[in-house]
């Protein structure tokens, strides 16, 4: 059956008249002069579609001339969008089955232009009541709609990257949540967070921090596919869904491709600043509501960032338990100090040329009854972000300074003890705090050394309380040295000390020159600045003997000794390590490279190795 001729709906015509008298034709006319004149887009049309009768506001409205519209199609000038909701209406209409409607839809305008409008059609019948026309008017309302997109860009979109807000984000994924997605297909939630993101902020000021926000927004939508949703959750959190993925290997991939778009530098301020950024992946099908599916995605991201930054990570069940494990540690690390839970054990630092102890390292260590020891790297973190350390890390400073001035060897070489103080601490209090525990404890200055991070030393300020500790006497170390981003301007203006080569890299010694290019870049710095440098994590004699040969002559590790608690440290003091029971080769098995190492450093300065409140292993 042919279907009959689609309805014009926005074409209009004037009310009939009865005829007879003067006065009827004086009323037709006056009725014909309102109808052209109304303000409002008014026509009238057939049964079948057909236009009738227009007004000259509709013709002003979408630029057609009264004979364009008698001959055109309503599909002709509405947006294709809106054609079958309007013909479902306007059948409903003509079959009787309703009075009157009313939608807004969009227009296209003769110049192509679209045109939003409000569309109320309302049906005639005749004398015997049965549908005869119907009779439609037109309000353009395109300001009206530009506003309210405003106000929902607003309300839903993130003001500086135009992303979906975390309200708009957590509708999208409740309405996938609720979906049946088709057989094999699934979601997922991807939560992204920028690694050291308040470092480009402390550096170089929010209006650059904004246009790294920017630039990672552009980097998300040009990374996914158009009906997936990127959004700002604030700060520096980023989240993507996943929609109608074909296989779960999929959203891996697209984290995957997310992590190296936004790994690729930033152009900031004419500086070329390279943010990388963790990635967690959570699958919709393994939560049983919306709040779980986030809380798997950032928990995941959680994963990505312990992993070692610029990650990958998925969500398993044993993510929660471990949050739920940090919660409960969390809580009971506010109390761990004043129960007498903490305490600090010393590794030593040895001179690698002679083996004999020269200092040493002070460790934090945590014995909570209930669980056991936990591990620094469990719980430093936790009190770096409940802002903990900052009495922890003075009560360190106080107990390590206490004990090592009592300490001072019978002839031989008095021992240094170094604090590692965590970004949280490099307030300028803590120099008051410094001198203090200087004070308290009688200890020389030189004998102090306080560790610092390079990412650390990014912040302008951090700089100023280096200086102001420098002039205390104490001496610098730049800990985990090779591991973080920085210019090295640092070296020469704040006059640092000393060095100390991460233990990763300790641990390929031995596997080829490209293994050993940071260690010896690090030696040959040193060397040239006359500064002192300490290689962490030395486990063989085959890193030992390597170290001595590249001009090494500072180290730690159980190749010596393990951390150890106050009391057996006396014992190291009269010989050296190397050649104690148990702890394997002699000084003379590396006396050929301590001779070379011992005549071309006899004047460099020796240096006790950092005491990290913060050192998560050693």
């Amino acid at each position: 059956m042919a279907h009959p001729p689609a309805p014009v709906l926005s074409a209009t015509a004037a009310p009939p008249v009865a005829a007879g008298g003067s006065r009827s034709v004086d009323v037709e006319a006056q009725l014909r002069t309102i109808f052209e004149l109304a303000p409002v887009g008014i026509g009238l049309v057939d049964l079948g579609g057909h236009t009738i009768l227009t007004n000259g506001a509709l013709r002003d409205l979408l630029g057609y001339s009264a004979e364009e519209f008698a001959t055109m199609r309503f599909e002709q000038f509405t947006h294709p969008d809106d054609v079958a909701r309007n013909l479902e209406l306007f059948a409903e209409l003509a079959a009787g089955g309703r009075e009157r409607f009313e939608m807004d839809k969009r227009f296209f305008h003769r110049d192509g232009a679209v045109i939003w409008g409000r569309l109320t059609v309302s049906l005639l019948r005749d004398e015997a009541g049965r549908p005869d026309l119907a009779i439609g008017m037109l309000e353009n309302v395109t300001e009206q709609r530009e506003l309210q997109a405003r106000l929902e860009r607003l309300a839903f979109h993130d003001p500086l990257t135009l992303l979906a807000n975390r309200e708009l984000f957590r509708a999208r994924v409740d309405a996938c949540m609720h979906a049946r997605p088709a057989p094999g297909r699934r979601g997922a939630v991807l939560f992204v967070d920028l690694d050291d993101f308040k470092t480009v902020n402390d550096s170089l000021g929010h209006a650059a921090g904004d246009e790294l926000i920017r630039s990672v927004a552009r980097r998300l939508r040009d990374s996914i596919r158009p009906d997936d949703t990127a959004g700002r959750l604030g700060g520096d959190e980023f989240a993507v869904l996943l929609d109608d993925l074909a296989d779960p290997a999929d959203a891996i991939e697209v984290a995957e491709r997310l992590r190296l778009a936004l790994e690729r530098p930033h152009r900031l301020r004419g500086r070329s600043v390279i943010v990388p950024a963790s990635v967690g992946v959570a699958y919709l099908a393994d939560a049983p509501s919306t709040e779980a599916a986030l809380r798997n995605a950032d928990l995941a991201m959680y994963r990505a960032k312990r992993s070692g930054k610029s990650c990958v990570a998925t969500y398993e069940p044993q993510l929660h338990r471990d949050a739920l494990r940090r919660l409960e540690l969390r809580s009971a690390l506010g109390g761990a100090l004043e129960r007498g839970e903490l305490t600090l054990v010393y590794q030593p630092v040895v001179d690698l040329v002679d083996a004999e102890p020269i200092g040493v390292e002070a460790l934090l260590r945590w014995h909570h009854p209930p669980v056991g020891t936990v591990p620094p790297d469990a719980f430093v973190p936790l009190a770096e972000e409940t802002g903990a350390i900052v009495p922890i890390g003075l009560w360190v400073l106080h107990e390590a300074t206490a004990w090592l001035s009592g300490q001072w060897p019978a002839g031989g070489r008095p021992w240094s003890v170094s604090v590692n103080v965590s970004p949280v601490q490099l307030q300028p209090r803590l120099v008051g705090q410094v001198e203090a525990a200087l004070q308290s404890s009688a200890l020389a200055p030189e004998r102090l050394v306080v560790e610092v991070t390079e990412q650390a030393l990014m912040r302008q300020r951090s700089w100023d309380v280096v200086r102001d500790l420098k002039r205390l006497g104490v001496r610098i170390a730049i800990d985990d040295f090779g591991t973080g981003y920085s210019s090295l301007a640092y070296l020469s203006e704040l006059a640092v000390d000393q060095l100390k080569i991460d233990r990763s890299f300790i641990a390929s010694l031995g596997n080829g020159e490209r293994t050993e290019a940071v260690p010896r870049a690090v030696i040959e710095l040193a060397r040239s600045l006359g500064l002192s440098v300490v290689a962490e994590g030395i486990e063989t004699d085959a890193q030992w003997q390597r170290l001595l040969e590249l001009g090494c002559r500072v180290g730690q590790g159980y190749r010596f000794a393990r951390p150890m608690p106050p009391g057996e440290l006396a014992d190291l003091v009269d010989g050296p390590l190397a050649s104690r029971p148990g702890t394997g080769a002699t000084q003379a098995e590396v006396s050929a490279s301590s001779m070379a190492v011992r005549s071309s450093s006899s004047s460099s300065s020796k240096a006790s190795v950092s005491t990290p409140s913060s050192k998560r292993t050693r």
